[in-house]
């Protein structure tokens, strides 16, 4: 048992903080799991908790010119002396045995999958890394025959290093053929592993404690060890060779990692610059928050301070987008590769940032707060799906992260830090066309490689089901030339969509193609309604329109029912329609399950619907009630639109008429001109009747009401569809649903619809009343004033009861000659319009003679 204390200093806006973690043995089988990274092990079997990346300044300065000394060993040919024991793989019982075994497996596979030139081939610590470069059965000098036991495979641990250095190392022939003596063959090997550890040495790996013999094969070893004189510092005839092997490849691939890919993780490649994920103001808050890069550290070095500083801004950054409902992720200080990144949270963020469309299908799902190890897991088994999506996991399993190892973690980290920046999209593809359409764009892919290149291709993100690839979603490109891809898209919605087509190098051999990604958008540019509906109606009158819909779709559809009113007939190609429609597709697009059942209808001015959503089936058929209750005349335009997020979306056009409203009641002051009312007509109140004779001048005074009855009582109706089932329950009864309260807050709700009206009403309380201009269908006979003024008192129309308070209009009439004449009077203004009918008998003027003439007609009879 042994304690470690770890410490690091971050650069943060009050200054200097250092955090110190002590670490202690816990009875968790997972005790072994430090803060730190834990990658290699003190030469010759002494626990040495150290990371992989162990060769920094201050750890080279420890060791005086220890290091010098061992490169002027490896320069000159000789291997260090043994200063201790021989390096052993841990025990399974030790303390250091409970985290071998995933350190072991970690290097595995990574070397397996990104460690060899033409593509993955398995790695077996020791075995696959000790075997010789050529099939052969080597016979001795006496000729006694030794058979070696070789795959036909020729890969070797040079090509590793050729292959991950882009360089030959040196001293190392490029085509070496080995011996079949067995002494000669043992010398070519240990003249090998002395070049290969003295060109790691030279790129900072440590490895004093690993001499060229311990990494040979069984057959080479033993005839080694046969040669070694009796006063030997060291018997290996007593060594367990198996352990002695394991642990010191091991500890060079180990190395390896570390001087040759660990070492591309710099700060000359900043990949979470601001520009990338974020706003500079937003980034620049975070670093003051959580600090921008560690000051130092004396267990990791800087290339996993930069690393840890990495995870950190993008986790404070994007915890808040990421989870935005519900509970928050709780804000945490990354300072390790294991304990902090054990609830998947931290990972996710991360590849959120990079690739913002794995939220919807995959992180929304995560616990925030993971209070158990069930949560972790579920956790855990979600971020590897985001890995297989992006096709990049490395053979990570979801318990590998809810215990994690922090070497494999470790290497997790930097692939993500590799490849994370590929996905971001090289350029955006636009899908412009009509709705319902299908547009195909293709994207043409060109390779210089001299060999032919296999990709994978798939969508990704949440409108990713309405994009569509060929039915073989792998393309091939020919060496040196270009081969396209197929991306169809049915523009079956409104909303704007968006996805992401990623090819992945899917080559089981030969060279392997980078990742590409593009972004794909869409852009509707013509709306043409399914179908039209035209019908015509009086002003204040409600009218009952039937809208037959059916479900085009090859699936069921549940449809949002949204009504929206537009001043003139939508064109195919206005663009300000479009963006409107657009618009109301994105904020409806929470499903009809989601709803309340208890909310209003749905309503768009002076149209609205009782049903909020329908239910089809594909090519099932429907009739939807859509009502129009006019309050101004004029054409009216509506838009009936049937959303459904993961289906599609569908418009309907009605086109109303608004005429005329029906005549009101007319009164006038007593008078003797004042006639029984006529005949009912079929439309409207019975017109005020009039009589006089022919040549006659009627003057009437007639009694114009302040209260517009039929508009009050459109906005009792209007009123009333916009109230809960509930509220219209409740008046129903205590007997107010007709009461003015109604009436008064649909006025106001009108007015808030439309400031304008607001505004003027406001105006017409403070000035002397309301202007009417005034219109008559016979201005030869009648004659009115051209305007007339209705005042509104204290309280507006619509604040109070209807009172018949009257306002005084004079009328003059005169006529020629006999008969009926019938009038339309027409009262206009901003807030309403009145229509009131005059009905006028006129009958012919009686001639009066004198008492002579009617004597002298007598007498003639």
């Amino acid at each position: 048992m042994y304690t470690c204390t770890k410490k690091f200093r971050w650069d943060v806006s009050q200054g200097p903080v250092e955090a110190v973690l002590q670490r202690c043995q816990s009875q968790s089988p997972t005790s072994c799991l430090t803060s730190a990274s834990s990658s290699s092990f003190a030469p010759y079997g002494t626990p040495n908790r150290t990371s992989v990346s162990d060769s920094r300044p201050e750890s080279q300065a420890e060791g005086g010119n220890s290091d010098s000394r061992v490169q002027e060993e490896g320069s000159s040919g000789r291997d260090p002396p043994i200063t201790g024991a021989l390096p052993q793989y841990p025990e399974p019982g030790s303390e250091e045995g409970l985290c071998s075994p995933g350190v072991l497996l970690a290097a595995q596979r990574w070397f397996t999958l990104f460690g060899w030139p033409d593509g993955p081939h398995p790695v077996t610590i020791p075995h696959t890394l000790r075997r010789l470069s050529a099939t052969m059965e080597a016979g001795g000098s006496r000729g006694r025959g030794y058979p070696v036991i070789q795959s036909k495979d020729s890969r070797s641990v040079v090509d590793m290093l050729r292959h991950l250095s882009s360089t030959q190392p040196p001293g190392i022939p490029l085509d070496q053929s080995l011996s079949r003596d067995v002494g000669s063959r043992t010398n070519q090997l240990l003249e090998q592993h002395r070049a290969m550890l003295a060109f790691l040495r030279e790129r900072g790996a440590l490895l004093a404690h690993i001499r060229p013999e311990y990494l040979l094969d069984t057959h080479e070893f033993n005839h080694w060890c046969s040669l070694q004189v009796e006063e030997s510092e060291v018997d290996y005839s007593r060594v367990d060779y198996e352990s002695l092997s394991k642990r010191s490849w091991l500890d060079v691939l180990l190395q390896i990692y570390k001087v040759l890919v660990l070492c591309r993780v710099s700060g000359d490649i900043d990949a979470f610059q601001a520009q990338d994920v974020m706003g500079q103001r937003e980034v620049k808050g975070h670093r003051e928050v959580i600090g921008h890069q560690a000051l130092g550290s004396n267990v990791y070095s800087s290339w996993e301070l930069h690393l840890l500083a990495w995870l950190n801004t993008h986790y404070q950054a994007m915890r808040s987008r990421v989870w935005s409902t519900g509970e928050l992720p709780a804000a945490r200080w990354i300072v390790n590769f294991d304990l902090n990144l054990a609830d998947g949270l931290v990972l996710a963020a991360l590849l959120a940032a990079y690739c913002p469309h794995m939220v919807s299908s995959h992180f929304h799902r995560m616990y925030t707060r993971s209070s158990s190890l069930e949560q972790i897991l579920h956790n855990n088994i979600i971020l590897v799906q985001a890995l297989c999506t992006l096709s990049l996991n490395i053979d990570i399993q979801p318990t590998d992260l809810s215990d994690p190892n922090p070497v494999q973690m470790l290497m997790l980290c930097v692939h993500l830090y590799e490849h994370l920046p590929r996905l971001r999209p090289l350029r955006t593809i636009t899908f412009s066309g009509e709705l319902h359409s299908t547009v195909t764009k293709q994207v043409r892919l060109k390779s210089p490689s001299s060999k032919p290149l296999q990709y994978q291709c798939s969508l990704l993100g949440s409108d990713a089901h309405f994009f569509s690839l060929p039915s073989d979603s792998t393309v091939t490109i020919p060496p040196g030339a270009s081969a396209e891809v197929s991306v169809h898209f049915c523009g079956s919605s409104l909303r704007p969509m968006e996805a992401l087509l990623l090819l992945t190098s899917c080559s089981a051999i030969g060279p392997r193609g980078g990742t590409l990604a593009f972004a794909l958008e869409t852009k509707l540019t013509h709306l043409k309604p399914t179908k039209m509906v035209r019908c015509t109606s009086p002003c204040y009158q409600l009218k009952r329109i039937q809208l037959a819909i059916t479900n085009p779709f090859p699936t069921d559809a549940c449809f949002r029912v949204l009504l929206m009113e537009v001043r003139s007939p939508p064109a195919e190609r206005d663009e300000n329609t479009i963006s409107l429609f657009q618009q109301a597709s994105v904020d409806c697009s929470v499903s009809p399950e989601e709803s309340d059942s208890e909310s209003r209808g749905t309503e768009a001015g002076e149209f609205f619907s009782a049903v909020k959503s329908v239910c089809l089936k594909p090519g099932q058929g429907d009739t939807l009630e859509v009502s129009f209750l006019p309050l101004s005349p004029g054409p009216k335009h509506c838009s009936l639109l049937l959303l459904c997020p993961h289906v599609g979306d569908m418009v309907y056009s009605v086109k109303a008429v608004a005429e005329l409203p029906l005549s009101c009641p007319l009164t006038a002051t007593p008078t003797a001109h004042l006639a029984p009312p006529p005949d009912t007509p079929d439309r409207g109140e019975p017109a005020l009747g009039l009589r006089c004779k022919a040549g006659e001048a009627c003057e009437v005074t007639l009694l114009v009401p302040r209260v517009n009855q039929a508009r009050e009582t459109a906005l009792g109706l209007w009123a009333q569809h916009g109230m809960s089932p509930h509220e219209r329950r409740r008046r129903r009864l205590t007997h107010t649903l007709d009461g003015s309260s109604v009436r008064t807050a649909a006025a106001l709700r009108k007015a808030t619809e439309q400031q304008v009206w607001a505004d003027r009403i406001r105006d017409a309380t403070h000035s002397e009343g309301l202007e009417y201009s005034v219109e008559v269908s016979m201005p030869d006979h009648f004659h009115l004033p051209h305007t007339v003024t209705v005042p509104l008192g204290e309280h507006t129309v619509a604040e109070r009861e209807p009172e018949w308070e009257c306002v005084s209009v004079p009328l003059g009439f005169q006529a020629d000659a006999a008969g009926r004449y019938r009038c339309r009077l027409v009262l206009r203004s901003w807030l309403d319009t009145r229509v009131y009918e005059l009905d006028v008998q006129v009958t012919a003027q009686v001639e009066k003679k004198t008492a002579q003439e009617v004597m002298s007609s007598r007498l003639s009879l």
